[in-house]
């Protein structure tokens, strides 16, 4: 049997080693799309390009480091809470908003935390 190329191939002749499982979605976005306020600030960090000496390269390393530091903590401490809400069955199933807004797990508790 031959096919020509880009004419559609019956499912079943597909070998099992290549058939891949369809792509699911979760669904359409109801919301509107995050954008950042005009009135918000911005925090910008000022490096200098020239690290050729030592003490400013060990200075810029050390600004790296402490970015990093600061990310990953955020990071845990994010999961932490979610890893809290999900742990609490009793207030989840009383009330989930409230343990939600308790905890922290909102998009302004979440810039707070940072």
């Amino acid at each position: 049997m031959s096919t020509e190329l880009g004419a559609p191939v019956p499912a079943c002749d597909v070998p099992a080693s290549d058939a891949s499982p369809a792509r699911r979605f979760r669904g359409k976005n109801k919301s509107k799309r995050w954008t950042r306020g005009k009135d918000t600030e911005l925090a910008v960090i000022r490096l200098p390009l020239d690290v050729h000496d030592p003490t400013t390269r060990h200075r810029t390393e050390d600004l790296y480091s402490a970015m990093w530091s600061v990310k990953r903590a955020l990071q845990r401490d994010a999961r932490d809470a979610i890893d809290a809400y999900w742990a609490g069955d009793v207030r989840r199933a009383t009330d989930a908003q409230a343990w939600r807004l308790e905890l922290g797990l909102s998009r302004e508790g979440m810039e707070r935390r940072a």
